[in-house]
C-alpha cells in the first residue's frame, strides 16, 4: 500500500518513515539554525560543548531529546560532509565521498588508522591531496573520487550538507524518499538472496535429474496447462472440461 501508484501501490505514506523524517527535520534545525528557540533551549542543556551530531543521550534526557537524537541518527544515514579544513571529518567513521552511493569509505582500515582524520591526506604546503598516502590507503575507485574533491585555498570549517536536494539543505520530502528507497532496496536484496537460496536448494537435491527438472518447471509455472497455453495464444479458452 505504501508503494507509489506508478509501482503498483496505493501511494499511502509509510508512517514510520514519515515520523523519522519529521524528527530529522528538527535535528537539522539544531544543526543549521542557531538563532531558533529550539537551539537556545536544547543547546545549553544537552550538548553545550559540541554539535548535535556529536551529542549523546543522558540519564536526564527527556522524551523530546531522545526523539531528536533518533532524528539525528536518521540524518547521519544520508548526510555528507563537505571537506574544507578537514579537521572535523574522520576518514572511516564519517560520510564524505562526493557520491550518493555510498558516501562513506569502503576500503579496509589499516592498523593504526582507525581514528585518522581527512587532514592527514592533505599536503598542507601545496594544499593538494597527498597522492602517495591516498594511493596507499584506498581502492582505485575511491582514490579517483577523493582526488576529484576540490580543496579550498582558504578553508573554513567542514560542513554537513544534504546530497539529496539541489541546494544541499535538508527537506522532509527528500528524507522520506531517501528512507523509502533505501528500505525498498534492502527488501529487494533480501528477497534476491532468499530466491537464490531457494533455487540452489532445488538443484542441490539428491534426486534424479528429471525430478529436479520437474520441480524447476513447476516453480517457473512452465507446464503446458490450459492457462499457459491460452496465454501463449495456442488455445482459445483456459477452462477445464
Amino acid at each position: 500500500m505504501t508503494k507509489a501508484k506508478g509501482e503498483g501501490g496505493m501511494g499511502f505514506r509509510d508512517l514510520a518513515f514519515n515520523n523519522d523524517s519529521l524528527l530529522a527535520k528538527q535535528a537539522w534545525r539544531l544543526l543549521q539554525d542557531k538563532s531558533s528557540l529550539l537551539y537556545k533551549v536544547f543547546k545549553p542543556r544537552f550538548f553545550p560543548n559540541c554539535t548535535i551530531m556529536e551529542a549523546v543521550d543522558s540519564s536526564h534526557g527527556s522524551y523530546a531529546w531522545k526523539s531528536i537524537l533518533h532524528g539525528r541518527d536518521v540524518i547521519k544515514r544520508g548526510a555528507c560532509w563537505r571537506i574544507s579544513n578537514r579537521q572535523s571529518v574522520q576518514i572511516w567513521q564519517h560520510s564524505w565521498l562526493p557520491t550518493k552511493h555510498p558516501t562513506h569509505v569502503l576500503s579496509p582500515i589499516l592498523e593504526g588508522w582507525e581514528e585518522a582524520k581527512v587532514e592527514v591526506l592533505i599536503n598542507e604546503a601545496t594544499r593538494t591531496w597527498n597522492e602517495n598516502i591516498v594511493n596507499g590507503l584506498f581502492v582505485p575507485d575511491e582514490t579517483a573520487l577523493i582526488k576529484k574533491i576540490p580543496l579550498s585555498k582558504h578553508p573554513t570549517k567542514d560542513k554537513l550538507y544534504w546530497p539529496w536536494t539541489q541546494n544541499g539543505q535538508y527537506s522532509f520530502k527528500s528524507e522520506y524518499r531517501f528512507l523509502k528507497s533505501k528500505a525498498d532496496k534492502e527488501v529487494a536484496e533480501a528477497t534476491q538472496d532468499e530466491d537464490r537460496k531457494f533455487w540452489f536448494s532445488i538443484w542441490a537435491l539428491q534426486v534424479p535429474n528429471k525430478i529436479r527438472n520437474f520441480m524447476w518447471r513447476a516453480c517457473c509455472d512452465s507446464f503446458p496447462t490450459k492457462a499457459n497455453l491460452r496465454r501463449r495464444h495456442i488455445m482459445d479458452s483456459s477452462l477445464c472440461k
